[in-house]
């Protein structure tokens, strides 16, 4: 079961109970956490876009450095062969 099902579930229950000041805290606390686990997963997929950005750059970064290590071979071959 996932974590928000589980949530839900404890939520359903909580509210089968009757007015108790407990189940009133307890819905209070459990959409705190939700909230909490919200905002934390909405930071977890900003950081993993952050990445994939940064890791796209950092291909592209290695496509060029190699392209430019194919070069410096073929202007030492063409100089050698001079």
């Amino acid at each position: 079961m996932c974590l928000e099902e589980n949530l839900q579930a404890n939520i359903m229950q909580a509210s089968t109970w009757q007015g108790t000041s407990m189940c009133r805290n307890f819905i209070s606390i459990a959409n705190f956490d939700y909230k909490i686990l919200q905002e934390e997963r909405a930071q977890l997929e900003q950081k993993c876009f952050e990445a994939g950005k940064k890791i796209a750059l950092l291909e592209e970064e290695i496509c060029n450095l190699r392209a430019e290590v194919t070069k410096l071979q073929d202007d030492l071959r063409r100089f050698n062969d001079w």
